[in-house]
């Protein structure tokens, strides 16, 4: 993924200053791309030189208002209709899980996850308060909502697997003794659940003393 190009969609919903473009890479587009403000301004001034964007207003302190132009909507619309995208994935969170059955040991690899399933949960309860405030002023299939969606579900593979790799399996959400309603699903979607009808699969060693480290095969099975 372009970075000038996640910039151009970005100013594609309006105009909007290099901070304002920063905050929304935080949010919503912290899981799918990261950028630092160090690198936006100077690829705004790229932009701005090959006439993607223009500055439409200049404030105090050297604020820059940029808005995308007409060769700027082209250049997009050409990047995602007419340029295959690179289909690899460099993520430092996969790779860390991927990694964490094979070269941990077991009481290394649940502090980990216990960490990695805080984390997680932490994240989705924060996009399901920004979906129901979206849900009251937009359209349940509007850009903003999707993006939203999109990110909810990534959570959720990641919030699932780390909860299935631990013995003991993902904790009840909602319902139950604790009379707490469930979280809502995403739009268009159904809600999160386990591994199957066979149970959750279990990714790292159970008790028993040789299961200290843990390989997964391509069918989820275990090997010591």
């Amino acid at each position: 993924m372009s970075l000038r190009h996640a910039l151009l969609g970005l100013l594609e919903f309006g105009p909007n200053s290099g901070y304002g473009l920063a905050k929304l890479f935080e949010n919503p587009l912290r899981q799918i791309w990261n950028a630092r403000n160090h690198q936006l301004y100077p690829e705004l001034a790229r932009l701005s030189a090959d006439g993607h964007v223009e500055i439409v207003e200049e404030g105090t302190r050297g604020k820059r208002i940029y808005a995308i132009t007409d060769a700027g909507r082209e250049e997009l619309r050409h990047w995602l209709v007419e340029v295959e995208p690179d289909r690899t994935m460099r993520s430092e969170v996969y790779l860390r899980a991927w990694l964490l059955s094979t070269v941990l040991a077991r009481a290394d690899a649940l502090d980990v996850l216990a960490r990695d399933i805080e984390a997680w949960q932490e994240r989705r309860e924060g996009l399901l308060v920004m979906m129901e405030r979206s849900a009251a002023i937009s359209p349940p299939h509007g850009s903003h909502n999707l993006s939203m969606d999109l990110s909810l579900r990534l959570t959720d593979a990641m919030l699932g697997w780390s909860e299935e790799a631990a013995p003991g399996g993902p904790p009840p959400r909602g319902g139950g003794g604790g009379g707490g309603a469930a979280p809502p699903a995403p739009p268009g979607g159904g809600a999160r659940g386990g591994g199957g009808a066979g149970g959750a699969r279990r990714l790292i060693g159970g008790n028993h003393p040789q299961h200290r480290h843990v390989a997964v095969t391509s069918f989820g099975s275990r090997r010591k």
